[in-house]
């Protein structure tokens, strides 16, 4: 998307990968994650990369074992907002049910752009109240 190649200050004939990754709490599934990164940073990134627990599920850390590019900062903006119909079905929750909207761009130590990531994550507190 144009939004994604702004962010990561990519040409419209360079390529991006991306990864969707879902993640769960207690079993359940809380947040739905989008992850964008430059195929000239990660020629011949793969799936098979990342692993389902540990660090190796990390993308920092995938980054810097395959590719030794070490994210020097990033960049998050959070905001309110609404699950859309696919989140929301995913997630196995209504349409509309608020959620935090998130962004981030990860920079390199020489401050380059190198990832874009969107996610939106189910709100879920738990207050107990009671008297000391």
């Amino acid at each position: 998307s144009e939004t994604v190649r702004k962010n990561l200050e990519l040409t419209q004939n360079e390529k991006i990968t991306q990864m969707e990754r879902i993640r769960y709490v207690d079993g359940k599934p809380v947040a739905v994650e989008k992850w964008y990164a430059p195929l000239k940073y990660f020629p011949g990134i793969k799936r098979d990369m990342f692993k389902s627990s540990g660090m190796e599920q990390s993308t920092y850390y995938i980054l810097m074992k395959y590719y030794n590019i070490k994210i020097d900062r990033s960049v998050d903006t959070v905001a309110p907002g609404g699950l859309e119909a696919r989140e929301a079905k995913i997630l196995a929750i209504n349409s509309g049910h608020p959620a935090l909207l998130r962004t981030r761009i990860s920079y390199s130590s020489d401050n380059r752009p190198v990832t874009y990531a969107s996610g939106v994550y189910l709100i879920r507190l738990k207050f107990m109240l009671g008297r000391i």
